[in-house]
């Protein structure tokens, strides 16, 4: 009662704009409460298969914590390489190179004056350079790569190991998989509905 009255005395007093801002989100409000009533008529119940889980947790194990760590040492100039200086870089990177070690290779590059640095890390792929992650990403392990041009500098790299962090088991994600896959039902069934109803309906656009 107190709350009606409330009410009451708040139309008579609030200012018409604020009054109607009021009518216009209790509108809104009541439209989401009918199409969420009316979307659980039509979405479709049936339990999810242990199948479908199963499928979907297979299709999508980096979501589960899958993943491939990189171990690997880089070498590369502090700052773009000038044009004129490539084909020395170039050269003494190959004489070099037979022995494989990248700190042998630093070492020769320096006594020709070039400012290289030899660095080590666990790859990332929101850290580095996408095109380097890509680099990085395609060489074997335990292989001096080919010298590759990236943003003007030249990279060599050494992939040192490689392991694959397996996925959570399928027992502990399954609740979060069929409440995920719910979800895309939903979303699917009033995609669907949507394009229905806007197909047979009259819709005119107002300023």
């Amino acid at each position: 009662i107190t709350s009606h009255l409330l009410a009451k005395q708040a139309l008579a007093s609030l200012p018409q704009e604020r009054i109607a801002e009021i009518e216009s989100k209790t509108r809104r409000h009541r439209e989401n409460l009918l199409v969420n009533a009316y979307m659980l008529t039509k979405i479709d119940t049936t339990p999810l298969s242990d199948v479908a889980v199963r499928e979907y947790y297979e299709n999508n194990l980096e979501k589960f914590g899958k993943a491939t760590v990189k171990q690997y040492q880089l070498l590369t100039t502090r700052s773009e390489l000038p044009e004129e200086r490539r084909e020395q870089y170039l050269s003494l990177v190959a004489g070099a190179r037979t022995a494989g070690n990248l700190a042998d290779i630093k070492s020769v590059l320096e006594q020709n004056g070039f400012d290289v640095q030899l660095t080590s890390a666990e790859l990332d792929k929101t850290i580095v350079d996408q095109r380097l992650y890509r680099f990085v990403t395609a060489q074997p392990v335990n292989a001096l790569s080919e010298l590759s041009f990236i943003g003007g500098r030249p990279y060599l790299v050494n992939v040192q190991s490689e392991k694959t962090i397996p996925a959570k088991p399928l027992a502990q994600v399954s609740d979060t998989i069929r409440k995920s896959l719910m979800r895309q039902r939903l979303k699917d069934a009033i995609k669907q509905h949507s394009a229905e109803v806007l197909a047979n309906s009259s819709v005119e656009y107002r300023d």
